[in-house]
């Protein structure tokens, strides 16, 4: 190993084929070492005698030699470490497969994408990792090629690809995906554009939440739209698609607006949700009372006491109690006199163990003698 380790070192036209000798050998020790000289003999050529005896190697060699390529990063051993994608000895195949993340490019994507749907879940990890990191021009666009022709189940896994390579220009096509028949491919659509939509694509974003077929797929496209949403600095731009949209939305469209409108605050989505609280549809006045009741600010206090008030169910009334309660005790320029009069009239109304409880612990926060 020693005397190896020195030729190598040496350098010149023998430095391969001394490595070489010691890999079709069958001391375990030497083929070690030979393996670790791998990276370091210069050129392409060497690449290539490597490379072209791979396939007479055993496959415990093999793996090494193959991670060995890698490491190298040379493109001459690209057509070697694909067809050994197709050995017989698994922990081969997934070496090769690995190997493609640094030695591929687009040409090898279909290769990918079938090992990533296939049965073997070692395999189907390794190239769906690869798939991940590979890089080069047209990969994107390979993989997006990919995704528009396979079935669902593998749209769904090239979608999940192509939201970790960060591939911005894939919004269009998956905006189209997110009205896909598959409830699983839209699922994975709209987590995908969440992660990759801008604001220029909040409004087409929005249009396909309102009408968002599905449990898995609403609560998907309502993710994406916040994701979106919440990364527009001013507030106005980020929810006038919402509130643009409230009108025209399904009842189920609606309530995801609400929600998503409540967790921003501000003057013209108050007003929106407030809009709904007279809605036809009892989910929709359900979703608006809910939104105000975790409203960020105390803004709505007097809508609430209103419908406490008011309120023609009890769920209703004692959400907005509680809603009302939680307000009283956040920031506000009202006079300690107003509040604790507020407070009063609260407990009163209070009918529960419970909402006395927040009552008064909202009330221990206040610093005055009238407490």
């Amino acid at each position: 190993a020693a005397a190896l380790r020195g030729l190598v070192a040496a350098g010149g036209d023998d430095a391969i084929a001394l490595i070489l000798k010691s890999l079709a050998g069958d001391d375990s020790a030497m083929q070690a070492v030979a393996v670790g000289f791998i990276r370091d003999v210069p050129g392409a050529e060497a690449t290539k005698a490597v490379a072209a005896q791979l396939g007479k190697m055993p496959p415990a060699v093999q793996t090494l030699v193959i991670e060995a390529l890698a490491a190298r990063g040379d493109t001459a051993a690209t057509p070697a470490v694909v067809e050994a994608t197709k050995a017989q000895d698994e922990k081969v195949r997934v070496a090769a497969l690995q190997a493609l993340a640094s030695l591929g490019d687009a040409a090898v994507v279909p290769l990918l994408v079938k090992a990533a749907a296939g049965e073997a879940k070692p395999e189907a990890d390794a190239a769906r990792a690869t798939l991940t990191l590979l890089k080069g021009k047209g990969v994107d666009e390979a993989v997006l090629a990919e995704m528009k022709q396979a079935d669902p189940k593998g749209k769904a896994e090239l979608i999940k690809t192509l939201a970790a390579r960060r591939a911005e220009a894939a919004v269009p096509e998956l905006l189209k995906a997110a009205e896909d028949p598959d409830e699983g491919v839209r699922r994975e659509a709209f987590t995908a554009i969440g992660k990759l939509a801008t604001e220029k694509t909040m409004p087409d974003l929005v249009a396909l939440l309102v009408k968002a077929k599905g449990d898995e797929s609403l609560k998907a496209a309502e993710r994406a739209v916040f994701t979106v949403a919440r990364e527009i600095p001013n507030v106005e731009a980020a929810t006038a698609p919402l509130i643009a949209a409230l009108p025209n939305a399904t009842p189920a469209g609606k309530t995801a607006l609400l929600r998503i409108l409540g967790k921003f605050g501000g003057e013209r989505p108050l007003a929106a949700v407030r809009s709904q609280l007279a809605d036809k549809d009892e989910p929709v006045r359900d979703a608006a009372l809910r939104t105000l009741a975790d409203w960020p600010d105390a803004s709505p206090a007097d809508d609430l006491w209103n419908l406490v008030k008011g309120a023609k169910s009890e769920t209703h009334r004692v959400l907005a109690l509680r809603g009302y309660i939680r307000m009283l005790a956040l920031p506000c320029d009202m006079p300690i006199g107003e509040v604790l009069k507020r407070y009063d009239a609260t407990m009163k109304l209070a009918a529960s163990d419970q909402d006395k409880k927040q009552v008064l612990a909202g009330m221990a926060e206040l610093r005055h003698p009238a407490v």
